[in-house]
Parts: C-alpha cells; sequence; structure tokens
C-alpha cells in the first residue's frame, strides 16, 4: 500500500525541478518552477475572479431584495 500523499500541480513541477536541479540540469530546473510560479499564478487569479463573482452575486442578491414590493397583508 502507497502512504505517500500524493503531490501535483505546481508542487509536483517544484519537486520535478528539485531533482533536475539535483542532476545538474539547471536550465531545465528553471523552466519547471518557472511553470510552476505562472500555475500558481493562474490559482490565485482564478481564485480572486470567483471571489469577485461570489461579492457580486451577493449585492445581486441585496439589490433584488431591496426592490421588491413590501408586503402590504
Amino acid at each position: 500500500m502507497n502512504t505517500e500523499p500524493a503531490v501535483d500541480g505546481p508542487d509536483y513541477l517544484d519537486t520535478f525541478a528539485d531533482r533536475l536541479a539535483g542532476e545538474g540540469a539547471d536550465i531545465e530546473a528553471a523552466q519547471f518552477r518557472r511553470l510552476a510560479r505562472q500555475w500558481r499564478d493562474d490559482q490565485a487569479a482564478a481564485q480572486r475572479a470567483a471571489d469577485e463573482a461570489t461579492f457580486i452575486n451577493h449585492q445581486l442578491n441585496n439589490a433584488r431584495r431591496a426592490l421588491q414590493p413590501a408586503d402590504t397583508h
């Protein structure tokens, strides 16, 4: 049974870059580190966009509630 945690995404690229650097492939390692940074930047941008969409959705829901006619029963 494999008990090692799975490494994927930009963490995998960094781990692979470490291995390449250990073998003396510094140029290739730097390229994988650059790709890992780009991936993390993309993840952060996607999270910011999702957060903004959630905020805007809440604002829209609040505006809809404010514009509903008052119940006069």
